[in-house]
């Protein structure tokens, strides 16, 4: 093979190299591509296997026929609707469902890599009527992701910023900072956290439209401001060891198990590349 001439300039060096990323973000794409194929021909022959008495035919969109708000209350409504489906004869058929439309909700495990402990609020629950262990976490406000909102519920229910990724304070909203944009950018930049984003579950799949956005934010530089609360909103907050988290603290809920589930698979891959490095 002839050898390869020497760039002429920076401009053909940051093409040629401009060049190998295209190349393996294509790839990349492509084993993704793949990957989902070889997913929806699973679950299709998954699908043709599942043995059903049902009328109904499952292959077909559910149509709102009608829908009419029952409840509106300050942090969420019930509407009550007709949903009409398709038979497998052709015909349909009508049922009746309720649904509780919420906002969705970012739910946080946050990290303190210096001292390897853990965030765990204290605070109120209605559900069990009882003062609950819990993480932080937060509603979603109007023009906000997930993230915003995660960064945002950091500052103001542990008074936890981390320097140069926007938390919504009033001065980053006058200034034009606070965009979703601008904070999945300077998150993605900042050498003072590192994000795992678990995704996004349905809360109860058959009363609410509610989703929750699930991170673990691994702080390795913080710094501490005043935490602000809404009126009827109290929590109390400390830093907890790992030990405490899966073995003394009672965290209830699916989306902390979920959170909990994914940093002991990341603390024992960490625990296995560390002992793999000093045999």
């Amino acid at each position: 093979m002839a050898p390869q001439a020497a760039p002429d300039s920076a401009f053909d060096m940051a093409a040629g190299y401009i060049g190998t990323m295209t190349k393996n973000d294509r790839q990349h794409n492509d084993r993704q591509n793949t990957e989902s194929a070889v997913r929806q021909a699973r679950l299709a022959r998954l699908v043709a296997r599942m043995e059903s008495t049902s009328v109904v035919d499952m292959g077909s969109v559910p149509q709102v026929a009608d829908s009419r708000r029952v409840y509106t209350g300050r942090i969420f409504a019930v509407d009550d609707q007709k949903i009409r489906l398709e038979k497998k004869d052709g015909t349909r058929l009508e049922i009746g469902r309720q649904v509780i439309r919420h906002s969705h909700a970012a739910i946080m495990l946050v990290h303190n890599v210096a001292d390897d402990t853990y965030i765990v609020e204290r605070e109120y629950r209605v559900g069990s009527n009882s003062f609950s262990f819990g993480l932080p976490a937060g509603l979603v406000d109007p023009h906000e992701s997930a993230l915003m909102a995660a960064f945002r519920e950091l500052r103001e229910e542990t008074g936890l910023i981390v320097p140069g990724v926007p938390s919504g304070t009033g001065q980053e909203r006058e200034a034009g900072l606070w965009t979703a944009e601008n904070v999945e950018k300077s998150a993605a930049d900042s050498p003072d956290v590192t994000i795992d984003t678990l995704g996004t579950f349905f809360s109860s799949v058959g009363m609410t439209d509610e989703q929750g956005t699930l991170f673990v934010l691994h702080l390795r530089r913080f710094e501490k401001t005043a935490r602000h609360f809404d009126p009827d909103e109290h929590v109390e907050s400390a830093w907890a060891t790992w030990d405490d988290i899966r073995h003394v603290i009672p965290l209830h809920g699916t989306t902390a198990n979920l959170l909990l589930a994914h940093e002991e698979i990341r603390r024992m891959r960490f625990r296995a590349t560390e002992q793999g490095s000093t045999d």
